[in-house]
Formats: C-alpha cells, structure tokens, sequence
C-alpha cells in the first residue's frame, strides 16, 4: 500500500517519466497537464507517495454542463445540468492495484461536495476511455448515462450519491 498524499499540481511533481500504458494519458499528463492548470482550463490533482515528488496518480476536474435529455427525470426540466466533469485519470503502471486509483476518485468526491457548496452541482461525469475501465467506476456507484446504448463510456454519479460514499 502506498502512503498517497494529494494536492494540487505544482511544479515540484514529477511527471516526466509518469506511464500507464495509455498514450493520451501519459502525453497529458507529461506535456499538457501543467499547461491546463496554470491557465485554470482544468484543476489538476496529483498523488504521490508522501515524501516523494514522483508521481503516481493524477486526475483533472472541470466544469460542464449536460443536455437536459440526457439525464430523464431529475427535475431540470429543459435546462442544462449542471455537472462537475472528471475529465482524466490516471495511474502509474507500478501504482495500479494498489488503490491510487480508488484514492483520487475519493479525493475527486470530495472536491465535488465542495465544489456544490458553492455552485448548483447535479452529478460528476466522466467519460471512460473502454469499457473495462467503465467496470471500475460502476463500482464507485457511478451508472451509464444512456445504459440502453453499449457503445456510450459516459457515465455519472449523483451528488447525492457522493455525499453517501464520503459520509
């Protein structure tokens, strides 16, 4: 088990050999990463072992908005969603299994609940890069968001639902 300790991105992380077999993600988080959070386009949160500068894990948030149609039944009516986005997430290959990944979802929770403290917050969101990855995040409580479609990664979780998971 690995002693995690998570914050905001700094300069003081490193990330130059971060590899978790997914190109996109390991260029992200490389090369595009810090760009994004010092412009305030995403927030970025990196884990690593305490004392350590290497990084093991990271994740971004953002904030979107869904179609009403999307999610049935909610009480939004035809406005928009209002939606904290989980748009990345990444694990080292020597971290996986080791509950990095469990650890920056339960810190991306808690964000979240701050987060809708200060802004109407429905649900995070987030879009799976396959659907193994969908089987995780199923287990975080997350659902499809159209569950009839097997093509569809994009999946949420309720607020509500958080506050239960972190409660």
């Amino acid at each position: 088990m690995v002693d995690l300790v998570i914050g905001a991105l700094t300069d003081a992380h490193d990330r130059e050999e971060f590899c978790c077999d997914n190109e996109f993600i390991d260029n992200w988080c490389r090369k595009t990463c810090h760009k994004e959070h010092a412009a305030y386009k995403a927030r970025v949160f990196a884990g690593t072992d305490n004392g350590h500068s290497k990084v093991l894990g990271l994740y971004s948030l953002t904030i979107r908005s869904l179609q009403p149609k999307v999610i049935k039944n909610i009480g939004y009516g035809r406005r928009d969603i209002p939606a904290v986005y989980f748009a990345t997430l990444g694990v080292t290959n020597e971290a996986k299994g080791k509950g990095v990944g469990s650890a920056l979802m339960y810190d991306a929770f808690k964000r979240t609940l701050e987060i809708s403290e200060h802004v109407g917050v429905y649900c995070l969101w987030l879009t799976a890069v396959d659907a193994e990855t969908c089987k995780f995040y199923e287990k975080l409580g997350f659902e499809y968001i159209d569950p009839d479609t097997k093509d569809n990664l994009d999946m949420y979780i309720p607020r509500a639902a958080i506050a239960d998971a972190v409660a």
